[in-house]
């Protein structure tokens, strides 16, 4: 059975939107502040104040990964079912994870002062490209 592409698109752009907020609400759980919103072409970006970035690497790490929930599901369902929709959907959700496990990892191995740096560095250089951004506190 052949993916019918505005489904698919559908599907994929409810679940990014959806893995953004999940780092939205486990960030209010967690009592952590999102500084600013950045949209790109590439997709969306939320930023951590700084103190928060540098100082809770434990609140940092749950934020960053809680979206792993969705990969999961997605390639659960996959599994499950056979249809190649989800296989797209899971492919998509993990690309969109990637980039949180990468900064993650990144951030893991750093100390306080570099983690802000190298924060302030990527949120200035997706500033640049962004269609959309907006401070949020």
């Amino acid at each position: 059975m052949p993916i019918n592409l505005a489904r698919l698109l559908a599907v994929v752009l409810t679940l990014s939107v959806t893995h953004e907020l999940i780092h939205v609400l486990i960030a209010l759980i967690l009592g952590v502040k999102i500084e600013e919103l950045i949209v790109t072409w590439f997709g969306v970006a939320l930023y951590l104040r700084d103190e928060d970035v540098a100082y809770n690497i434990k609140r940092l790490t749950a934020i960053s990964l809680s979206p792993l929930t969705l990969v999961m599901l997605g390639i659960s369902i996959w599994l499950c079912t056979g249809q190649e929709l989800w296989l797209a959907v899971w492919l998509s959700l993990l690309g969109g994870s990637l980039g949180d496990l990468y900064l993650t990892a990144i951030y893991l191995k750093t100390n306080p002062l570099e983690r802000i740096k190298i924060s302030q560095e990527w949120k200035n250089k997706l500033k640049n490209k962004a269609l959309y951004a907006r401070k949020l506190s």
